[in-house]
């Protein structure tokens, strides 16, 4: 019943949640080296969490993009990494993404019920959601695609991320709100 009315209070919630507060605290998430179910350990005033997953070919293209962002902004930003592509995921599929975890050197969630995907409006991977403290709340600035090429990053010509950081860490409005991320679909 707890699980069922939460997803109805996502499902009402979330087409209005742009630029809304969010409390991160409720949301916990099955930390990948730990073992356990914790809430996210955000400690700065912008956030970025990538919705990955061990199983999707498009992921691959993007792992050294990712590194590239992280290496670029962690000590000012916050990553997170969160597999949503996980529902009924045998032994083999979870060891798989325990090995990919160990690949970055950022922290890794598993999304089991999908919560994190569908607060945020996830529905590919890879697909980030940028948060936001300004004034002591979350809000959700951003939720989309890393950059406008999934096949090759010599080939990007825009750079949704990165633009949507550069702007909030000079307190400056986010200049996308969404854009529509390539990449394969959460089920």
């Amino acid at each position: 019943m707890k699980k069922l009315l939460f997803f109805l209070s996502i499902s009402l919630i979330a087409p209005a949640l742009q630029g809304q507060d969010i409390d991160m605290n409720f949301l916990k998430l099955w930390d990948v080296e730990k073992e356990d179910i914790v809430t996210l350990p955000l400690q700065q005033s912008v956030s970025v969490l990538i919705f990955t997953s061990s199983s999707c070919p498009y992921d691959q293209l993007y792992d050294e993009r990712i590194r590239a962002l992280h290496t670029q902004y962690k000590d000012r930003v916050d990553f997170i990494l969160i597999n949503a592509y996980t529902p009924r995921q045998g032994k083999e599929l979870a060891s798989k993404t325990k090995a990919q975890a160990k690949q970055f050197d950022m922290p890794y969630f598993i999304d089991l019920n999908q919560d994190a995907a569908n607060l945020f409006q996830i529905e590919k991977s890879p697909e980030v959601a940028i948060l936001a403290k300004p004034q002591g709340k979350y809000t959700l600035e951003y939720h989309g695609a890393i950059d406008d090429s999934p096949q090759s990053a010599s080939n990007s010509k825009h750079h949704y991320v990165e633009d949507v950081l550069n702007n909030l860490l000079q307190n400056k409005p986010s200049p996308h709100r969404f854009v529509r991320p390539a990449g394969c679909r959460i089920r």
